[in-house]
């Protein structure tokens, strides 16, 4: 987990940067997008506060608590309600 969160921040510094490949932005683009419509997300971030129904357990979960903008960029990272 603690290697996602850094892969995921440093891919953000990457993008800032310009630097960041096609891939992993087509990636996140199409995550932030789903993220973006999503009823646990506060602020930018996947609030741990809230529930939501994870849509292939059909389990009531929490949000992560992650900075959605990193954690999308991330390709080895997963949403808790299951839309990615």
């Amino acid at each position: 987990m603690i290697n996602n969160i850094i892969n995921g921040w440093g891919n953000l510094i990457k993008d800032k940067f310009g630097l960041l490949d096609n891939q992993t932005r087509a990636i996140a683009t199409k995550r932030l997008t789903i993220c973006n419509g999503c009823n646990i997300r506060s602020n930018g971030i996947c609030n741990p506060t809230k529930n939501t129904i994870n849509i292939n357990s059909g389990k009531v979960v929490k949000g992560c608590g992650c900075v959605i903008a990193a954690k999308t960029l991330d390709p080895a990272s997963y949403c808790p309600a299951g839309k990615w």
